[in-house]
């Protein structure tokens, strides 16, 4: 299991460090693996090389079609205004942007320096989310929320480099299954409070019982007592924020979408097993939780085609299985664009 520290400190108030925090763990009985070391590198003076920027303008450059010639505010602190040559073109002047400076170093090595890019100086980078490490591809920067302050350290807000404690788990300690656990288990062991999760009701996010427009049957209340779902309206599909895919990123899950990342994220926070549907491919307005038939077929999200067995859960419809219950959905009910 990977659990990045920075997620771990969001519920207990830990001072020391992130081997300090693993001895704790291991001194309480949890097999800590290895320390993963993933972004730039950590000195505090490359650290603050990374800073949140706005971007004040945005030309076509004099000498190349496909790129851009950019002015961006970096705060006073770190010289104001720079120009910096960038070829992306998904953002416009007045978005806010991760600029790495002239002397960062970057998760691959590179140093970044003053360049002449086809007879203009560029001073630094407007970085992607590939360049921060949170996508194996990225066709634009990142576009960060307009609220994050010119000038900051970018740390602040994202982990442009980050601790992870890789841990191997035992079948007999489910409570450690997730962020929230560990966390929990560090508190106890190191004797320091704990964070409650926050909480808030269905109504806060738009949400609605599920029986309004869907109904849920439990079949298999010897396997599963209690299944619980809520209907979500108005849900646009998109990118998750920066902040999202590099949690999920960090824990070891590849980002998806918002609605796909929301559900992984409370997993990894609380270990509570989620499964979104887009309830317009629920046939017969019921969601039963059963056991499969033998032999029952099902293609899971990976494109698969698997055989069931009597002894495995399913959630399904009135027609066919759509999810291998808490293990892997189907491409019968998956969240797409037309969501």
């Amino acid at each position: 299991m990977r659990v990045p520290f920075s997620w771990i400190k969001e519920y207990v108030a830990w001072e020391g460090t992130v081997e300090e925090m693993a001895e704790v763990l291991t001194m309480s009985g949890t097999e800590v693996e290895g320390i993963d070391r993933v972004g730039a590198p950590r000195e505090a003076d490359n650290l603050s090389r990374f800073v949140v920027g706005r971007v004040l303008t945005k030309e076509k450059h004099p000498n190349a079609d496909r790129l851009n010639l950019c002015t961006v505010d970096v705060g006073e602190r770190h010289g104001g205004v720079r120009q910096i040559v960038c070829g992306a073109h998904n953002f416009v002047a007045g978005d806010v942007v991760p600029v790495s400076l002239s002397g960062a170093v970057l998760e691959s090595g590179l140093r970044l320096k003053k360049a002449n890019l086809r007879g203009v100086e560029s001073d630094g980078m407007i970085m992607s989310e590939q360049e921060l490490g949170y996508e194996d591809e990225s066709p634009g920067i990142a576009v960060l929320p307009g609220e994050w302050v010119v000038g900051d350290p970018l740390q602040r807000y994202l982990p442009v480099a980050e601790d992870v404690l890789e841990l191997e788990l035992t079948s007999n300690r489910p409570d450690c299954f997730s962020i929230y656990g560990i966390a929990r288990e560090v508190a106890a062991a190191a004797g320091l409070d704990l964070a409650p999760p926050p909480t808030a009701p269905a109504a806060a996010f738009g949400g609605a019982p599920a029986a309004e427009d869907i109904a849920v049957e439990i079949a298999a209340p010897e396997l599963c007592p209690r299944y619980g779902a809520t209907v979500i309206r108005g849900v646009r599909i998109g990118d998750s924020p920066a902040w999202l895919k590099a949690r999920l990123t960090h824990a070891g899950m590849r980002p998806i979408d918002n609605v796909v990342d929301v559900t992984n994220y409370v997993m990894l926070a609380y270990g509570q097993p989620l499964h979104a549907f887009d309830a317009g491919k629920i046939r017969g307005g019921r969601l039963i939780v059963r056991r499969a038939a033998a032999g029952e077929r099902i293609v899971t999200l990976d494109g698969v085609e698997r055989t069931l067995d009597d002894q495995m859960l399913v959630i399904a419809d009135v027609e066919r299985a759509l999810v291998i219950a808490g293990v892997f959905g189907s491409r019968d009910a998956e969240i797409d664009e037309r969501t």
